[in-house]
C-alpha cells in the first residue's frame, strides 16, 4: 500500500515498498498531517503514476500483480484530470473514485475505470468512508473471480400487469447493470432471460449473447408484456427450454423477480427445477405472497430469498446476488473420461473453488482422492 496527499502539489506519505506490515502503516496514519491549499487532482494523478506505480517505488506490475488506485476527493479540481486518468488506465491501473458530499459526478467518472457502477462511489460525509472499504475490496475480489468462474444463469422476470410501466423500467436498469457484472463467454458465464405474465416469453437463451453491446441493445428493446401472473408455468418453461441446454458440472442458477402473486401452483414446478440441480434465488418486490415464494426459493431462505419494498431498490441487490452466486460454486465433481480429460476437469474445478474462496476472503486447501486400481 502507498499513500499520497495532494492540494496545490502532491506529496508522498509512503510508497508501496515503505512498510511491510499493517501495524507500521496504521501507526503512520495516526500521525498524518492535514495539508491545506488548492485542489489539483490532475497533478495528483500524474504524480501517482510517475512516482508510485513504478518498480523503484515497489510496483509489481511486471509480476502481473493488480495495480489499483483509490482517489478520494470532496469537490471539483482546479486542473484537468481526464488525460492523466486515461494514462493511468492505459497502464492497466484500475481506478476507484470516491466523492465526498457534493463532489462533481462528471469529474468522478472522468477519473474512474468503467463500469462506473463498480468504480464510482458517492458518500454524504467523511465519516461514511468507513463503510466503503470492504465494498471496494469485495468488488475487486469478485471482479477477478468472475474472470474464471462458470455458471448458467437464467433471469425470470415477472412482466404482468401488476408491475406497471415505470417499475418495469427499473427492472430493465437492473438487468443492464447485472449482466455487466460477469465475464460473458461460452466457456465461462452464460446468461438467459425469460419474461412471463399469463404465459412465458423467451427473450434469449443461454449462450445467445457473448457480445455485451448486442446484449444491452436487446435489454433496451425489451417489451413490457402485461397480463395475469402464472409463475408456475414460467418455472416449467425455463426448466424445459433453458436448463435442459445447461452444461454439466456448471452451476445452474435461476433468479426470479416478482411481486409475489401467482395464479397457479408453484410448488411442483420449482421442485422439478431444483431436481435438475438448479439453485433458485427469488426477489420479492412489495408485499406479495411470501408463502409461495418460500416454496420457490432454495433453502436456507435467508440465502436465497430477498425482499425489497420497491423496484427502485433492485440495484442494491446486484452485488449480493453476484457474491452469492460465487459462493455457491460447486465443491464436488464427477470426473469422467481419459486421463487428459480428467486433468482438465480437475484444473477447472480447482479454479472455481479458489475463485469462491477469494470472493469470501478465505484461504483454501484441497485434497484430491483417486481410487487405487484393483
Amino acid at each position: 500500500i502507498g499513500l499520497v496527499q495532494y492540494s496545490d502539489t502532491p506529496y508522498t506519505e509512503f510508497s508501496l515498498s515503505t512498510y511491510q506490515n499493517k501495524e507500521e502503516i496504521l501507526s503512520y496514519i495516526q500521525k498524518l498531517r492535514y495539508k491545506t491549499g488548492g485542489k489539483f487532482t490532475g497533478k495528483g494523478l500524474e504524480f501517482m503514476l510517475k512516482q508510485h506505480f513504478v518498480e523503484k517505488a515497489g510496483s509489481r506490475a511486471q509480476q502481473n500483480v493488480p495495480q489499483i488506485a483509490i482517489v478520494i476527493t470532496d469537490g471539483d479540481s482546479q486542473d484537468e484530470v481526464k488525460s492523466q486518468a486515461q494514462e493511468l488506465r492505459q497502464r492497466g491501473i484500475k481506478i476507484f473514485a470516491i466523492g465526498i458530499k457534493d463532489a462533481n459526478e462528471t469529474l468522478l467518472r472522468q477519473i474512474a475505470s468503467e463500469p462506473y457502477d463498480q468504480h464510482v462511489y458517492s458518500v454524504s460525509d467523511f465519516a461514511t468512508l468507513q463503510g466503503i472499504s470492504q465494498s471496494v475490496i469485495r468488488k475487486r475480489s469478485v471482479a477477478s473471480c468472475n474472470q474464471t468462474a462458470q455458471a448458467d444463469i437464467v433471469l425470470l422476470v415477472d412482466s404482468s400487469g401488476s408491475i406497471g410501466e415505470s417499475d418495469f423500467e427499473e427492472v430493465r436498469k437492473f438487468l443492464h447493470s447485472f449482466v455487466d457484472s460477469f465475464n460473458l463467454r461460452p466457456d465461462k458465464v452464460r446468461v438467459g432471460l425469460a419474461q412471463y405474465s399469463d404465459r412465458p416469453y423467451q427473450e434469449f437463451l443461454l449462450g445467445d449473447y457473448s457480445d455485451k453491446r448486442d446484449l444491452h441493445q436487446k435489454l433496451t428493446d425489451l417489451i413490457y408484456r402485461r397480463g395475469s401472473t402464472n409463475t408456475g408455468l414460467a418455472l416449467t418453461f425455463i426448466r424445459d427450454n433453458y436448463f435442459r441446454l445447461a452444461r454439466q458440472n456448471v452451476p445452474g442458477i435461476a433468479i426470479v423477480i416478482t411481486d409475489g402473486e401467482s395464479n397457479d401452483d408453484v410448488e411442483e414446478p420449482s421442485q422439478r427445477l431444483r431436481n435438475l440441480g438448479v439453485s433458485i434465488f427469488v426477489i420479492r418486490v412489495g408485499r406479495g405472497n411470501m408463502e409461495k415464494l418460500h416454496t420457490i426459493a432454495n433453502i436456507p431462505h435467508e440465502e436465497f430469498l430477498f425482499s425489497i419494498d420497491s423496484y427502485q431498490e433492485l440495484q442494491g441487490l446486484k452485488e449480493s446476488l453476484r457474491n452469492k452466486y460465487i459462493s455457491s460454486q460447486p465443491h464436488s465433481y464427477k470426473l469422467v473420461g481419459n486421463i487428459q480429460q480428467v486433468q482438465q476437469q480437475i484444473k477447472s474445478a480447482i479454479d472455481t473453488w479458489e475463485d469462491a474462496a477469494v470472493a469470501r476472503g478465505e484461504c483454501m486447501h484441497y485434497l484430491l482422492f483417486f481410487p487405487k486400481n484393483p
